[in-house]
């Protein structure tokens, strides 16, 4: 009798434990989560290269104002699952965002499975969902709730880590090399080179566990391989076809000379090395205390410290190859989904050390007090960087202007719109294209004013050359709505 009831008491607990971090995740991730214009730089780039794939139909060759693309350089996987969604959502910011929002979705199932799997708890695996749903560094800019690579690269990079973990435990598994080799190919697919950053933590892992020689050794490891480098390669070998240069771009603009800083516009500041290690901590959230245990419990001899090893190897590695590299605060997104793993990981030992079951209850109860009360203070963090709501006042100028364009209000009154504004500016070339395409538009880019016109211009150009042009021919700047600057014929 007794028996029964306390398994009822468990189900209704991993029902509510179920509730509470699914709901959540899907909160954070769903909420307002179109009502950002799109942002630079990548997402509102990938938008603009969806929409015009949308419109094109050329799947191979992204494109931008009407031309191959040869700044962004990145392999179209992203893009692709963006077109797909314009094609089921409609052209707007929710289609764009939803392949990331979905990644995250998948990325939550994984790290439950791994973490239920090697703490043989649900709890365990609810709480890393949980904490991943409010982790200030994951659901910042530029990943979870944005279009930007990042989402899908952590939904593969995790993929291939613990793919190649589960490999390197049994050298001559199939199943695990498919699937390492599967993840690496989407990774590279996704964002280019970056999907390798964690090769170096692979090396020495083999080399610290003596398994080099027997994967070097292994056909496995060669067939995986060679079907990883033919996937990539067509490719780009096919893009290079279609548009002659490509491949020197790449070269050039995407791989090792920017990752060196080789070229000017790629310069690195060396004496920032070790920023993401102190950026870590607070991107990490309030969970950043726990760090100093896992060490510590990585080399106890517990059922799980060969894997945590495996993760805090990964992570420091990962740090220190994205160090040397250009600095952009997202790029330790994957090494934030592994450390959040980590935490979890050692709370389960802590778990498993407490043998009497009162104190279990105990322990569980302090952690869920705790986990509410750092995760309400991570959601405070997360809402004050501004990925829910609208916040005209600080935005930039080109923000405001897109916002005007996407307002209804505002473009049925204009039949005809003068935009002037820079062509790195893709948050106005997404509503552009749109406003063209849907709404039947005229909108004349750059200097083609014409008299009867509203005229617009952005900060960028306000102080160029290109307003310098407006003004010969008539025009002044002047201040509007959403503060962008209405360029209107002066009366003399």
């Amino acid at each position: 009798m007794l028996n029964n009831i306390t398994k009822s008491i468990l189900i209704i607990i991993q029902g509510l434990c179920f509730a509470i971090a699914g709901g959540t995740l899907i909160f954070m991730l769903f909420y307002q989560l179109d009502t950002l214009t799109m942002r630079l730089w990548d997402e509102s780039r990938n938008a603009a290269n969806a929409l015009e794939m949308y419109y094109n139909h050329n799947y191979i060759v992204k494109h931008y104002l009407g031309k191959p693309d040869m700044w962004e350089l990145k392999p179209p996987f992203l893009v692709w699952t963006q077109q797909i969604s314009l094609h089921l959502f409609g052209i707007n910011e929710f289609a764009i965002r939803l392949p990331s929002v979905l990644a995250i979705v998948a990325l939550a199932v994984a790290l439950f499975g791994v973490a239920k799997k090697h703490s043989q708890y649900v709890f365990i695996g609810f709480l890393v969902v949980l904490n991943l749903a409010l982790n200030p560094g994951i659901f910042g800019a530029h990943i979870a709730r944005f279009g930007d690579h990042d989402a899908l690269l952590c939904l593969f990079s995790f993929g291939s880590i613990y793919a190649f973990y589960r490999w390197s435990l049994k050298p001559d598994s199939l199943k695990w090399s498919a699937w390492f080799w599967v993840f690496l190919a989407f990774a590279w697919l996704t964002k280019s080179i970056v999907a390798l950053f964690f090769g170096p933590a692979w090396i020495i892992y083999l080399l610290l566990s003596k398994k080099l020689f027997i994967f070097i050794k292994n056909r496995t490891f060669w067939i995986g391989f060679a079907g990883f480098l033919i996937i990539p390669a067509l490719y780009y070998l096919w893009h290079e076809i279609l548009t002659p240069g490509y491949l020197n771009e790449v070269w050039n603009h995407e791989l090792f000379n920017r990752y060196a800083g080789n070229r000017p516009e790629y310069h690195t500041d060396h004496s920032q090395f070790f920023i993401y290690f102190q950026s870590i901590w607070g991107r990490l959230g309030n969970w950043y205390f726990l760090l100093p245990l896992c060490i510590v419990l990585s080399f106890r001899k517990t059922a799980n410290a060969h894997f945590m090893r495996y993760l805090l190897l990964c992570s420091v590695c990962t740090l220190l190859v994205i160090s040397y590299g250009p600095k952009n605060f997202w790029y330790d997104a994957v090494v934030l989904v592994l450390l959040i793993l980590l935490n979890v990981l050692a709370l389960s030992e802590i778990f498993s050390l407490l043998k009497n079951r009162i104190y279990q209850w105990i322990f569980v109860v302090v952690v869920l007090i705790i986990t509410l009360a750092f995760n309400l203070k991570n959601y405070s963090t997360i809402k004050k960087s501004n990925v829910f709501d609208v916040n005209i006042e600080q935005d930039d100028t080109m923000y405001k202007l897109a916002y005007l364009l996407r307002d209804e209000t505002f473009y049925k009154e204009n039949d005809s719109i003068n935009l002037l504004y820079n062509d790195m500016e893709a948050p106005l070339r997404f509503y552009i294209i749109k406003l063209q395409k849907e709404q039947k538009k005229v909108i004349r880019e750059w200097m083609h004013p014409k008299p009867k016109d509203l005229t617009l211009s952005t900060y960028y150009t306000n102080d160029t050359a290109i307003v310098a042009m407006a003004k010969s021919i008539g025009y002044t700047a002047k201040d509007i709505d959403y503060q962008c600057y209405k360029l209107k014929k002066e009366i003399k």
